[in-house]
């Protein structure tokens, strides 16, 4: 609530696109360019222009097509046709906001804020309550849903009025469900929610893809034993009907579908070229890596405005110390097995739930080197939320897992000590960077203002 007054409209990624399709999908084009304009004056008047470095033009323009920041002149093509996000509001927005643009927008807002919520609400609920398997203790896995509620770029992201929030909110579903199900809490609730919020992600956001590519490997992390049949079987039925809802959906979104193709099409063959290109060492991969870890920790106002070095380092060394960890967790547990004749570690819903967690990440990440390192755009953080469960998941078992080395304690002590750190940085932030930035001008980086 507090974000919601001090960070002014339009000031997360691509809420102006995402806002005028919302309020242009049911209409014509004399609408749309009411709309347009009324959006623009909505925005310099809360001084839009200033913060992304245009300075404030006497004469505000009248479509986006004028503007030197954002130029286009269709809404949806630039949310890339995945609207179902849009469709949604729309229908509220008909409802009960038809001439209150400006009320809608914060109810937009609203809407953002509830479904953080609610995906935090589910982190909670997994952390606290189902690991409670072998001997792993779980007492300290509850901190991960702190890990989610105090990052900072996380909780400017939550009143965005863009997809981002439903997205992440469906692939948190997914990834509740998933874990369940890998943990042995078979029902099939859970399998319907995993292939239901798989079928719904790809009409959201390009983060969806990566759902249906998880769903048709989750069989082989649930099927247990030799029961391998099974497990063909199941991934037989977790393939068919998702693509089962998608091209029934067809018929009522048949541009959606071609754009999710189109954009399928060139991830995995148009572009499969640039794999090798993604593991070396060349000075674009570096800056790659860089700035998508350091844009998760913080990078707010349309990506120009960061906080002070050495709270990146900070960051950057406790990722680190996590990702070790993870290294060493898994070493020992294959260590612990070869010792004791069990190498089956497959059997294993802890270790399951680790490599499905370690998948999901990877695949994200060279999902959007491949998409967006074809144009050599640095990627943003906030591409990772949608895998905001196994992210705090596998942070906080390395994290555990490294400082352990040095004393038994210690792994949760630093745990606290990193939540501790996001908490009193994210205040340091509200008072530091963001009311300065939007509500006095000493603060702004661009001359002139």
């Amino acid at each position: 609530m507090l974000l919601n007054f001090i960070i002014p409209p339009f000031q997360n990624p691509d809420e102006p696109q995402h806002f005028g399709t919302i309020l242009t999908f049911n209409g014509d084009h004399a609408k749309k360019d009411r709309v347009e304009t009324e959006i623009l004056s909505f925005m310099y008047r809360n001084m839009w222009p200033r913060f992304v470095g245009m300075g404030r033009p006497k004469v505000p323009p009248e479509s986006f097509s004028e503007t030197k920041f954002l130029t286009f002149s269709d809404f949806r093509s630039t949310v890339k046709y995945s609207v179902l996000y849009h469709i949604i509001l729309s229908q509220t927005l008909n409802i009960a906001f038809e001439n209150d643009i400006i009320g809608f927008y914060y109810f937009c807002r609203l809407i953002s804020f509830l479904l953080i919520l609610a995906s935090v609400l589910l982190c909670y609920s997994l952390f606290r309550n189902l690991f409670k398997i072998e001997d792993l203790d779980s007492n300290y896995l509850y901190w991960g849903a702190f890990f989610i509620l105090f990052n900072s770029q996380f909780l400017i992201s939550s009143i965005s009025v863009n997809s981002d929030a439903l997205s992440l909110f469906v692939s948190t579903v997914f990834f509740y469900a998933s874990f369940r199900l890998i943990i042995g809490k078979f029902k099939v609730l859970f399998l319907a929610l995993c292939i239901l919020s798989s079928a719904l992600g790809v009409f959201i956001d390009k983060s969806g893809y990566l759902l249906i590519f998880m769903v048709l490997f989750l069989p082989l992390f649930v099927i247990k034993g030799e029961k391998i049949f099974h497990a063909l079987l199941i991934i037989f039925f977790c393939s068919i009907f998702p693509l089962f809802i998608v091209f029934a959906l067809m018929q009522y979104f048949p541009t959606q579908i071609y754009s999710v193709l189109r954009n399928m099409k060139a991830l995995l063959f148009d572009n499969i070229g640039m794999i090798p290109q993604i593991f070396s060492f060349s000075e674009f991969n570096k800056e790659y890596l860089l700035n998508f870890t350091d844009t998760f920790f913080l990078k707010f106002g349309w990506m120009a405005y960061s906080a002070d070095r050495l709270f990146y380092w900070v960051w950057r060394i406790f990722l680190l110390s996590s990702t070790l960890g993870v290294v060493i967790f898994l070493g020992k547990y294959a260590y612990s097995r070869v010792r004791t004749f069990r190498l089956r570690s497959c059997d294993s819903p802890l270790f399951r739930i680790i490599l499905f967690s370690l998948i999901a990440i990877f695949t994200q990440i060279i999902n959007v080197r491949i998409y967006q390192g074809t144009k050599f755009i640095l990627p943003q953080g906030r591409y990772l939320f949608p895998l905001i469960l196994p992210i705090a998941f596998i942070f906080i078992l390395g994290l555990k897992s490294f400082f352990e080395l040095f004393h038994k304690r210690a792994g949760q002590v630093a745990i606290m000590v990193f939540v501790l750190f996001q908490f009193f940085f994210f205040n340091y932030v509200v008072w530091n960077y963001l009311i300065p930035v939007f509500h006095l001008t000493v603060k702004s980086p661009h001359p002139g203002i």
